[in-house]
């Protein structure tokens, strides 16, 4: 048949009419189609077919729409008695669905009493879709997941009679439910063992979920020992299944572990890697191995890694080896073992595996630091192997640590200076801290080496971490060695197990989610699922829209939070930069801001007849003399004759300074003097000698150690919120509204280790800045959009503020307006208030 032919044959009948209407350009053609569609379904809701009318009410169900919705209600009251029992399972999620879209519409018509109702209905999978719906309504509506009593001896009657799918749902609502005495609990575990032999790896996991959660009830420790024994058995046998199924049983069996840790306790050969798994089935194996490991099965365990550490793949070797050094830490007994297998590798010249022994013998060393000290000379020796900075680092420390059980410590110090500028800067303060303590072991010998390393530290280098690291420790020698010494060579804590063990809180609620998402990602749900929101009501919707002024209600769409943001390009600030370091700081202190010029990158010289200013505490290097000079905040400023400005960092804040204006300088007197404006000190001319070619020029900024960081933390601390700041939905949005676009600034903050949302808000709100609305970001799963507010202690400035925050991102996007109008530098320094809320 011709093409043309082929092609000329068009669709006939009412569906293909219906798609092209609802497809056309027309509006009232699709509006006419729409309504046509709506009634077809109504119809079909009535059909003699059970398919046909359940798949009418899951497709309007389906149809997220408020006008479209209403149609749903009388096909679904009609359906809650219908005689099929498919019809009714749909019925109950249908429910579930119209809750989602209208929680008002749903109890208005009395859905979510049919719904309690319909726990009664004799039809296992009824029974299990009804549980499931009343679960996913009460994630939007806490409280109403409320089973009755005898439940859990129907859902044991009905699981045989589901298939796999209800079964978990059934399985789930066991796990939830609260048993008051061990004969119930006991009636569970013996209903729920034959799902421990089912052939889907979830019920499985369903099943173990529910007598892990009951095991509780039971006081007998052999009554336990035989529970753990029928667990054990289909974890084994799910290890035997693909890769995707063996690493979520390693998740979960890991989650058990951190809790009962003799579920498995003679299984642990099931768990030794096979030649063909995959990395990521590797390392969970080895975590489970690791957690497994006792006195009695030690030898065997470390001649499997050490069979693992001739493999190919560098992750696995290296996870091997550390692997070995966990080991060694959780059993003391068996830690001389370890530590011989680690020197072993030592002799090696393979990179990777010496780098990661040296790392492992660290840690080792740190526990049990009388025990090895023979070792450590030979450990020492292998730095000419070793690139990997963090192991550098781990043997320099060492050197350091032990430098009076080494004798040649000093050449093997000295060694470490050759690239010291090539170093990272980890491996550089690690450097740094080693001579320091290496000279006050040695003493004189040390001095050269000593000198050398300063001048390194303070002069040739444009780290400022580096420089702060290297001024204090001059300003510590000063004080003696035996002062010296107490603080530099004090004792330290010995390292304690280091198992990674989560946070009683997150563990409890992982083992509670057993064979979820959550527990498989060791993660709260919160982080990469949004919390459910309810739509609002009509009634608030139209609250909200009579509270804001009329010309301004076009601007938004009041039924959500998210369309608050005009969807404009946002007027970006820059934390931390040459333009804004030194604003932000003025600003934090109320000042006026100095007028910005590039930053310098070479010393800035200051002859001694020159004046200078501080913004906080400062250290000039004149002549052969050290000022510390101290200003009142209210007379630190800037002048307009002003000749040079840089920028010192401490702790990675920003300082600023400018000559030109007049401090309280002091002259030098004797060492320590002080008084209420100055501290004067002779220079170190012990360590850097009268001709130093800096003598000249300003050298950094280090102050009095405890002053300095007293004074930063209270320039801080001077931006305060008032309680008074919170503010409820139809004022924010008012508030909101009533400032312009154009005076939106948008910025980033890093919210740390604090992705968690319930944390950022609790941290958040601890400081005054309050949360108005928690808003899922549609179009990115798991995002969400915090709306929140502050206020000003010291004055009505009122601040408005949207935080996005997407899932797995610590950085999250800042938008604030604010009433009155602010300066840039305001907005600057909520961000910082912010970032440093979240660090307390």
């Amino acid at each position: 048949m011709a093409p043309d032919a082929f092609g000329s044959n068009a669709r006939r009948g009412e569906n293909a009419e219906l798609r092209e209407e609802l497809l056309s350009t027309s509006v009232s053609r699709k509006k006419d189609a729409l309504k046509r569609t709506i009634a077809a379904m109504t119809v079909d809701a009535a059909d003699y077919s059970p398919m046909v009318r359940a798949l009418a009410i899951r497709t309007m169900a389906c149809i997220q729409v408020d006008r479209i919705i209403t149609y749903l209600c009388d096909p679904l009251r009609k359906a809650v008695r219908d005689e099929d029992p498919y019809v009714r399972k749909t019925v109950a999620i249908a429910i579930a669905k119209l809750y989602e879209i209208s929680p008002s519409l749903a109890e208005e018509e009395g859905f979510l009493d049919h719904l309690e109702k319909m726990i009664d209905d004799p039809h296992p999978m009824v029974l299990a879709n009804v549980i499931k719906a009343m679960e996913s309504i009460d994630e939007r509506k806490p409280g109403y997941y409320r089973l009755p009593r005898e439940i859990p001896r129907k859902i044991l009657g009905a699981l045989s009679e589901c298939n796999e799918w209800c079964q978990v749902y059934l399985l789930e609502a066991l796990a939830r439910s609260k048993y008051d005495t061990p004969s119930e609990a006991d009636e569970v575990v013996e209903g729920v063992s034959p799902r421990l032999q089912h052939a889907n790896p979830a019920v499985v996991l369903a099943a173990v979920r529910v007598i892990i959660n009951v095991l509780p009830h039971f006081n007998s420790d052999q009554l336990v020992e035989r529970l753990y024994r029928k667990l054990a058995a289909p974890l084994v046998t799910l290890m035997n299944g693909d890769p995707e199924t063996q690493y979520v049983t390693l998740r979960c069996t890991n989650l058990l572990l951190n809790v009962h840790p003799n579920l498995i306790s003679q299984e642990v050969r099931v768990f030794f890697c096979k030649y063909n798994d995959p990395l990521y089935v590797k390392l969970e194996k080895l975590q489970v191995i690791y957690r497994l490991t006792t006195p009695r099965n030690a030898n065997l365990v470390l001649g499997e890694l050490k069979e693992y550490t001739a493999e190919i793949d560098e992750e696995f070797v290296r996870r091997s080896v550390h692997t070995m050094g966990q080991i060694a830490l959780k059993l003391e007994s068996e830690a001389e073992s370890c530590v011989s297998l680690l020197l072993d590798f030592l002799k090696t010249d393979l990179g990777h595996l010496v780098e990661e022994a040296v790392l492992a013998l660290r840690d080792v060393f740190r526990k049990y630091p009388e025990r090895f000290y023979g070792v450590v000379e030979v450990l020492c020796r292998t730095a000419n192997k070793v690139e990997l900075p963090s192991a550098r680092a781990s043997l320099i420390w060492l050197l350091g640590e032990h430098s009076s059980q080494i004798k040649d410590a000093l050449d093997i110090a000295g060694s470490f200076l050759t690239d010291f500028q090539e170093e990272t800067l980890n491996v550089q303060l690690q450097i740094l801290t080693s001579v320091v303590k290496i000279s006050l072991d040695k003493g004189p010998a040390a001095q050269d080496m000593l000198r050398k390393v300063l001048s390194l530290c303070t002069t040739e280098t444009d780290r400022p971490e580096l420089r702060v690291r290297g001024f204090l420790y001059m300003r510590i020698l000063k004080l003696g060695d035996t002062r010296a010494k107490e603080i530099v060579l004090g004792k330290k804590p010995r390292l304690s197990k280091n198992e990674h063990v989560l946070e009683p809180p997150l563990l409890h609620d992982m083992v509670q989610r057993l064979g979820f998402v959550s527990s498989v990602l060791h993660r709260p749900k919160s982080d990469f699922a949004a919390p459910p929101i309810p739509r609002e009501s009509k009634d608030t919707i139209s609250e909200v829209e009579s509270s804001v002024p009329p010309k301004e209600q076009g601007l938004l769409d009041l039924t959500d939070f998210h369309s608050v943001s005009s969807g404009k390009p946002r007027e970006a600030i820059t934390l931390g930069t040459a333009e804004t370091g030194n604003s932000l700081v003025f600003d934090l202190l109320g000042l006026p801001a100095p007028t910005v010029v590039p930053p310098r990158t070479e010393p800035l010289a200051l002859p001694s007849s020159q004046t200078g200013s501080s913004l906080l505490e400062m250290e000039l290097y004149t002549g052969n003399t050290k000022t510390v000079s101290k200003a009142p905040f209210n007379q630190v400023g800037t002048s307009s004759t002003a000749t040079a400005q840089g920028d010192f960092f401490f702790d990675n804040l920003a300082l600023g300074f400018s000559s030109g204006a007049q401090p309280n300088v002091i002259e030098p007197g004797p060492l320590g003097s002080k008084n209420n404006d100055s501290v004067t000190a002779n220079t170190l001319d012990a360590i850097f000698g009268p001709s130093h070619p800096e003598a000249n020029t300003l050298q950094g900024f280090t102050g009095s150690l405890g002053p300095a960081v007293s004074s930063i933390m209270s320039t801080r601390a001077e931006l305060a919120f008032s309680t008074e700041g919170r503010m409820d939905k139809p004022g924010f949005l008012q508030s909101w509204a009533s400032v312009s676009d154009r005076d939106e600034k948008g910025s980033s903050i890093n919210l740390g280790p604090y992705i968690h949302l319930p944390t950022v808000i609790q941290k958040l709100e601890a400081g005054s800045i309050f949360l108005v609305a928690n808003r899922a970001k549609k179009d990115i799963p798991g995002g969400a959009i915090l709306y929140m507010s502050a206020k000003l202690a010291d004055s009505n400035t009122l601040f408005l503020i949207e935080l996005t925050v997407l899932p797995g991102n610590a950085n999250a996007q800042l938008a604030t307006r604010s009433i009155p109008k602010v300066a840039d530098t305001i907005h600057l320094a909520l961000c910082a208030k912010m970032e440093m809320l979240l660090r307390m």
